[in-house]
C-alpha cells in the first residue's frame, strides 16, 4: 500500500488525525482535532474538531517542518489527470500531510512582491541556505533557511532580538523521536496556531498570507513562547512515542529553532552544518505515518514459514513499530513462539559476531539498524549454516546485499549502487515476487530432477535387460535398430514434457533443500535403481516366456510358420549362436523381442507419468494437469503402434505385429508397475514423515 500521515501529537499532547490519509490527492480529507492523547484514548473526548477551528502552535510549527525539511514533490499530472508524486515514500506521505492542513510549500518558498517596508523586489518569504541529509548514524535530516529581513522586522515578537543589522535563520529538523528529543532544549508552548484564517467556501482551510505565516513561525520560536524542556516532558513525549510505535506507525520526530546572525556572520553549509543546525532546538511534535501492507504480503509471508523460510524483518524504524507490523502481517506469528523475539541495533552492538551468531531463537525483527547492523545479521545467518537471501534499496543497504549469498535490490525505488551490488533486482519492488521465484526455482529443480529420474531409470532398465541375457548367456532380446527406436520415441518427448511440468502441490509445504547435497541422493538413487530393476526384470520375465513357451506363438498377429516344435531353448548359445538367433529359422523370436520391445517401450511411457512426484502418488498428481506429457506420451504411443503394424517399416526395424493376447500382458504389466510405484511411494513418504517427527524430538529435547 502508499504510506500516508495517520495522525500527530504536538508538543503538548495535542491529537490530530487524517482522514484519507493514504490518498494522493491533498484535497482529499481533511485533518481534525480530538483533544489531548490521553483524553482522546481514555475516550472522554469524543467530539472532533476540524483543524481550522482548533489548532495550536505547535501543531503549525510540525505542519511547516514536514513541508520545508522536505525533498518531495507533489502534483497534479495533467496528462494522467491524476495526482502524482515524486521522491521517497515517507516525505511524499509528509508533503501531502501538510497539503492537507492547508499549507503549500511553495506558498512560503516563492518569490513574492514585498509589500512590507516599500520593496519592490521579489524576494521570498523563506529561502533556503543549506541542508544536512540524512543518514543512519544519527536519524535525522535538517534544513536552514533565511527568513526575509522586511517580514521579520515587522514581527512585534522578534523585536526584541532583531535590529536591522541581524539575519533570522529558521531550522527545521525532522527524524528518529529518540533522535530528535536528544537534541533540543524547549518545547514548544500551548498556544494557538498561526497558519489559518478560518475555512473557504469550498470547506479548506484558509491560510494567512505568506508574511503572516513567516510572522507566525518567528513569533512562535520566541524565547517567549517556548519552555524548557524538562526530563519529565521527554519521558512524556517518550511514552507517547511508544504508544505510537505500538499502534503499528512509524513515528517521526519534528523540530525547529530560530538564530539571529550578524549580517557580516558566514552562512555557508560549513557554517550551517550539523553540529550548528542540529542543536539547541525546540521540539514541536510526533507525526505517525502508516505503511500498510501489500495485498498478498500476508499469504507470502505464510507461503515462506511453511516452505522453512525464515523471514527477518530488518528496519530503521521504532522496535515498537516494527514489532507491531511484523506481528500484523505474520513475521512474528503466536503460533510459532520461535518469532516471538526483537531486538534493536543498540542491543546487536553489544554482541560480538560470535555471539550473535548462536542467537536462540535468532530475532525475527531487527529495528533502529546501522549499515554495520545489516552486514552483521547477514554474516552471523551464514555463519549458522543459512542461505541468506537480503533484500534493499537505499546506498545503506549495498553493503549487506553484497554479501549475502543472494542480493535483492528494488528496481523501481532502489539506488544505482544497490542494484549494482545485486544478484537479482525486481522490477516490481514486491516481497510477493521474491516468493513466486523461490517457489518457481523449486519447480525448476524437481523439473530437472525428474527430467534425469526418468532418463536415467529408462536407460538404465534398458542395460539391466542386456546385462540379464548376457548373465544367462542368451541371445538379446532387442536388436540394435529397436535400441535405437526405443530411444527415440520413449525417451525424448515424454522427457521434454517433464521439464515443463507444472510445480506440485506441497512445492511450498516441504522444508528448503540441504544446499551440500547433491542432486541424486540416497533416496532418489535408491527410486530410480528400484524402478529400473522393475522395467527390466518385468520385460526379460515377458520375454523369456514368449521364447521357452507357446506364449510366443499366442502374442503373434501372423502365425504362419510357427508350431510348438520351436519352442526348444533355441535362445540359448547351443551350438551355432548365429543359426539360433536366425529369426528365419525360429519366427518366434521375432514375435518375443516384439512383445518385450512394446512391454518395455509403454512402461516407460507409464514411468512419465508416475515420474511426476518421487514420492507423491500419481492418483493426487494426476495425469492431466500436465497437457504437455499428454500429447508427448500419445505421440511417442502412436509412434510405437506405426513402427509395429506399418508394413515394410515394421520390417525394417524388426518388428512384427503382435495379436490382442500381447496387449493384455502389456496392459498387466503397467498395471503391476502402478502399483510397484504407489508402494515404493507410501514407503518413502511413512520414512519421510519418520525423519521430520525425530528432527521435532530432537527440537523439543534441546529446548
Amino acid at each position: 500500500g502508499k504510506m500516508g500521515v495517520s495522525e500527530l501529537v504536538d508538543a503538548n499532547g495535542m491529537l490530530f488525525e487524517f482522514s484519507k490519509s493514504t490518498s494522493r490527492d491533498p484535497n482529499e480529507g481533511e485533518v481534525s482535532c480530538r483533544g489531548h492523547i490521553h483524553s482522546a484514548e481514555a475516550g472522554d473526548s469524543p467530539t472532533m474538531h476540524s483543524i481550522d477551528k482548533q489548532n495550536t502552535a505547535a501543531a503549525d510549527m510540525s505542519f511547516v517542518a514536514c513541508s520545508l525539511c522536505n525533498n518531495s514533490e507533489v502534483f497534479f499530472d495533467s496528462v494522467d489527470q491524476q495526482w502524482s508524486s515524486l521522491g521517497d515514500a515517507t516525505e511524499v506521505a509528509l508533503m501531502i500531510a501538510s497539503q492537507k492542513a492547508g499549507l503549500r510549500k511553495t506558498d512560503i518558498t516563492s518569490s513574492l512582491e514585498a509589500s512590507v517596508a516599500g520593496s519592490a523586489s521579489a524576494i521570498p518569504p523563506l529561502q533556503m541556505l543549506a541542508e544536512n541529509a540524512f543518514d543512519s548514524e544519527r536519524k535525522r535530516m535538517s534544513v536552514v533557511f533565511e527568513a526575509s529581513a522586511s517580514l521579520v522586522a515587522a514581527s512585534a515578537a522578534a523585536t526584541t532580538s532583531f535590529s536591522s543589522g541581524k539575519r533570522c535563520l529558521v531550522t527545521f529538523v525532522k527524524g528518529a523521536p529518540e533522535e530528535i528529543l536528544s537534541v533540543c532544549t524547549h518545547q514548544l508552548s500551548n498556544t494557538s496556531g498561526f497558519l489559518r484564517l478560518g475555512t473557504t467556501t469550498e470547506g479548506r482551510p484558509a491560510m494567512q498570507t505568506p508574511e503572516v505565516i513567516v510572522s507566525g513561525i518567528v513569533s512562535s520560536l520566541g524565547t517567549s513562547r517556548t519552555i524548557a524542556l524538562t526530563s519529565e516532558l521527554i519521558n512524556n513525549s517518550g511514552s507517547i512515542c511508544e504508544q505510537m510505535a505500538a499502534r503499528g506507525l512509524r513515528v517521526l520526530g519534528l523540530a525547529a529553532k530560530i538564530t539571529y546572525l550578524d549580517v557580516d556572520a558566514p552562512v555557508t553549509e560549513e557554517a550551517l552544518g550539523l553540529e550548528w543546525a542540529e542543536s539547541e532546538l525546540v521540539f514541536a511534535g510526533l507525526v505517525g505515518l502508516i505503511d500498510p501492507p501489500r495485498s498478498g504480503i500476508i499469504d507470502s509471508v505464510r507461503r515462506c514459514h511453511d516452505a522453512g523460510i525464515k523471514v527477518i524483518m530488518i528496519t530503521g524504524d521504532h522496535i515498537g513499530t516494527a514489532t507491531a507490523i511484523a506481528e500484523s502481517i505474520g513475521i512474528i506469528s503466536a503460533e510459532r513462539p520461535e518469532t516471538h523475539r526483537a531486538i534493536s541495533g543498540a542491543e546487536l552492538d553489544l554482541l560480538s559476531d560470535e555471539a550473535t551468531a548462536i542467537l536462540d531463537p535468532f530475532p525475527s525483527v531487527f529495528a533502529r539498524v546501522s549499515p554495520e547492523n545489516k552486514v552483521k545479521i547477514v554474516k552471523a545467518l551464514q555463519h549458522g549454516g543459512h542461505i541468506v537471501a537480503m533484500t534493499g534499496d537505499g546506498v545503506n543497504d549495498a553493503a549487506a546485499v553484497k554479501g549475502a549469498d543472494v542480493g535483492v535490490a528494488m528496481g523501481l525505488n532502489g539506488t544505482d549502487i544497490t542494484k549494482q551490488a545485486a544478484d537479482i533486482v525486481l522490477t516490481d519492488d514486491n516481497f510477493t515476487t521474491i516468493v513466486a521465484a523461490v517457489e518457481e526455482g523449486r519447480r525448476i529443480f524437481d523439473n530437472i530432477l525428474k527430467f534425469i529420474l526418468y532418463l536415467l531409470s529408462c536407460n538404465t532398465a534398458e542395460i539391466l535387460l542386456f546385462l540379464f541375457a548376457a548373465l544367462l548367456n542368451l541371445d538379446l532380446p532387442f536388436t540394435t535398430i529397436m535400441i535405437l527406436w526405443a530411444n527415440i520415441i520413449a525417451d525424448i518427448p515424454p522427457a521434454l514434457s517433464l521439464g515443463v511440468d507444472p510445480p506440485e502441490r506441497n512445492i511450498m509445504s516441504r522444508p528448503p533443500r540441504n544446499p551440500k547435497s547433491g542432486l541424486l541422493t540416497r533416496s532418489t538413487t535408491t527410486v530410480l535403481l528400484l524402478q529400473a530393476f522393475f522395467m527390466a526384470a518385468t520385460t526379460f520375465a515377458v520375454f523369456l516366456a514368449a521364447v521357452l513357451t507357446p506364449f510366443g506363438n499366442i502374442v503373434l498377429l501372423d502365425r504362419t510358420g510357427t508350431s510348438p516344435d520351436m519352442y526348444v531353448p533355441s535362445i540359448f548359445h547351443h551350438g551355432n549362436p548365429e543359426v539360433n538367433a536366425d529369426e528365419n529359422h525360429y519366427p518366434h523370436i521375432a514375435g518375443a523381442r516384439s512383445i518385450a520391445f512394446g512391454v518395455l517401450t509403454v512402461l516407460q511411457l507409464n514411468q512419465a507419468f508416475l515420474s511426476r512426484s518421487v514420492d507423491v502418488s500419481v492418483f493426487r498428481t494426476g495425469i492431466y494437469a500436465n497437457k504437455w506429457m499428454v500429447w508427448c506420451v500419445l505421440l511417442s504411443f502412436a509412434s510405437y503402434l506405426i513402427g509395429t503394424y506399418v508394413p515394410k517399416l515394421n520390417d525394417w526395424l524388426e518388428l512384427v505385429p503382435l495379436g490382442w493376447p500381447a496387449w493384455l500382458v502389456i496392459l498387466g504389466a503397467v498395471l503391476l508397475q502402478v502399483v510397484f510405484s504407489e508402494l515404493m511411494k507410501l514407503v518413502l513418504r511413512q520414512m519421510s514423515r519418520t525423519k521430520v517427527q525425530n528432527q521435532s524430538l530432537i527440537a523439543t529435547t534441546g529446548a
